[in-house]
């Protein structure tokens, strides 16, 4: 049993080093915005449960806690993930990747703002075709 501490112990100081070295800019603001916006675990859907911030790309891989990076996740769905890659370990667990992958994008791609609208980058808008007759 001591060598299972010292072991966990070990883990947590180079997760501690990993947290401090990595470039994390998610302030608690954003996390809240996040949590709002996915509404429950990302990856199961639960509701209604203390939501935990996991990283998309593990920090041991180099993952960081930024807005890109970051999802809410259920204790079980974060506990099991670990340090996985989230696809692979979405089809062992039997959840939906592609549903997954579908909204993380929708949630990550910023949606235009009126100021937006006059931009070169934005399509003309589409006018209707004045009645015949």
């Amino acid at each position: 049993m001591v060598s299972s501490n010292s072991r966990r112990a070990r883990a947590g100081r180079k997760r501690q080093r990993r947290m401090r070295t990595a470039d994390n800019d998610l302030s608690p603001a954003q996390w809240l915005e996040i949590k709002e916006v996915w509404g429950g675990c990302a990856y199961c859907g639960r509701s209604g449960v203390p939501l935990q911030r996991d990283c998309v790309q593990p920090l041991s891989v180099g993952g960081r806690y930024t807005v890109g990076n970051i999802v809410p996740a259920c204790r079980s769905c974060n506990a099991s993930k670990c340090n996985a890659e989230v696809t692979g370990w979405m089809r062992r667990k039997g959840l939906d990747e592609e549903a997954f992958l579908r909204r993380l994008r929708d949630v990550m791609t910023p949606t235009p703002d009126l100021a937006d609208v006059d931009s070169p980058d934005h399509p003309d808008p589409v006018e209707p075709e004045a009645p015949r007759g």
